[in-house]
């Protein structure tokens, strides 16, 4: 059997993740909620409908993200994870990517085109 993985070399790291994606949706509601004070809402404008939308459906992307990475820390902290079985690891960091590339395309298009 494949030593396994221990919470240093692959817990820890995905709790680091976690928080991050944690403190990109914090931002992103401190940002929602102030540009709602100041009267850029869902209704106020075209541009303001597909601002919420696109960044909204990102945002819940985000979430079901730091949901997987706090199960695979779970599961890394009972040890399920070794050399030769961290497939879930692999293509759940696939996924986070992916979120990652998205949010740069839909930033340069919203915020700076």
């Amino acid at each position: 059997m494949a030593d396994v993985l221990s919470l240093t070399q692959i817990g820890i790291p995905l709790l680091a993740l976690g928080i991050s994606g944690l403190t990109f949706l914090a931002i992103k509601g401190y940002d929602y909620l102030h540009m709602w004070h100041e009267g850029f809402t869902m209704s106020s404008s075209l541009f303001g409908s597909c601002y919420y939308l696109l960044t909204g459906f990102h945002a819940l992307h985000v979430l079901s993200g730091v949901i997987l990475l706090l199960y695979l820390f779970t599961a890394a902290s009972r040890g399920l994870f070794s050399a030769a079985n961290y497939g879930r690891i692999e293509y759940s960091g696939l996924y986070w990517h992916f979120i990652d590339i998205v949010w740069v395309i839909l930033f340069a298009i919203l915020c700076l085109v």
